[in-house]
């Protein structure tokens, strides 16, 4: 037996909740788009950071000078050496380290090529050469979304600016 003071969702009910539903998911798509390739961007920056944060490490650590050494432009690979001296990265890969790929089809677009980066034993960046002030590298997904920007102090301190 049915009671007449039976409560429910009828199926128009159900239907017009998700017509809002998929209007609203339609009109918030193109936002996360973006939001998708900013963060690829700031992954990338962070990893090239971190990566020199670990040549800066390793000369520290090992009390011998250590480089970073970035692939021909666009930058999209890099690698971690032993440096023979403060002007030469032309050493040993360290075990693990070799061209190892930014992620996410990132790469350092400016300057073009990257320039190497040695530390000396202190932490101290010793190329390019010690006078020039502060090492600035730009880091962006191909084609170009969001760009970071890396810059690497004469004491070897990392910090990156997202954008």
């Amino acid at each position: 037996m049915m009671r007449r003071d039976q409560s429910g969702l009828t199926l128009v009910e159900i239907m017009v909740v998700m017509v809002i539903i998929a209007a609203l998911a339609a009109v918030a798509f193109p936002f996360l788009d973006n939001v998708l390739q900013v963060m690829t961007s700031k992954g990338a920056s962070e990893q090239v950071a971190g990566a020199i944060r670990l040549a800066r490490q390793h000369a520290i650590t090992r009390g011998n000078n250590h480089c970073i050494e970035f692939s021909a432009s666009p930058s999209t690979q890099y690698q971690i050496r032993v440096a023979p001296d403060t002007t030469n990265c032309t050493g040993a890969v360290v075990d693990g380290l070799a061209w190892q790929t930014v992620g996410n089809g990132a790469a350092v677009t400016n300057p073009a090529p990257a320039p190497t980066l040695i530390f000396d034993p202190l932490g101290n960046r010793q190329l390019p050469p010690a006078g020039s002030g502060n090492t600035v590298f730009d880091v962006d997904t191909q084609p170009a979304s969001c760009l970071s920007i890396i810059t690497v102090t004469l004491y070897g301190g990392v910090r990156v600016s997202k954008c």
